[in-house]
């Protein structure tokens, strides 16, 4: 169980810094988009906008 909570925040922190990197948010902006992309709402509010950022969308969903 520690394993599994331990991965879900691994993601959650490298989704954050990630697009932080990649989109230049803050680091609100980019846990925000971290949160709605794992959990696939979707709302639409927040979107990457660089190739790169959409790539790493990708690779987020994928390893959710």
């Amino acid at each position: 169980m520690r394993l599994g909570i331990g991965l879900k925040v691994a993601v959650i922190l490298l989704g954050t810094f990630g697009f932080m990197a990649f989109e230049e948010m803050t680091l609100f902006d980019a846990f925000w988009l971290t949160v709605v992309t794992v959990l696939t709402v979707g709302y639409g509010d927040t979107v990457p906008t660089s190739f790169a950022g959409n790539v790493f969308a990708l690779l987020i969903i994928r390893w959710v």
